[in-house]
């Protein structure tokens, strides 16, 4: 769920888990996205799954 967006970064929320991520018209840089992913409390396994 979507709690605030300020300038060209968007927070999502779900329970007591909150992630920053940067909504851009380009890719992520690797750093960004390893950042949202230790955010989510996900492991990049997890997070690959997820994409499968």
């Amino acid at each position: 769920m979507t709690v605030r967006t300020k300038g060209s970064h968007t927070q999502l929320k779900k329970g007591n888990l909150l992630v920053t991520v940067p909504v851009h018209n380009h890719d992520l840089t690797i750093t960004t996205l390893k950042s949202i992913i230790r955010q989510s409390g996900l492991t990049p396994e997890d997070f690959i799954r997820l994409l499968k």
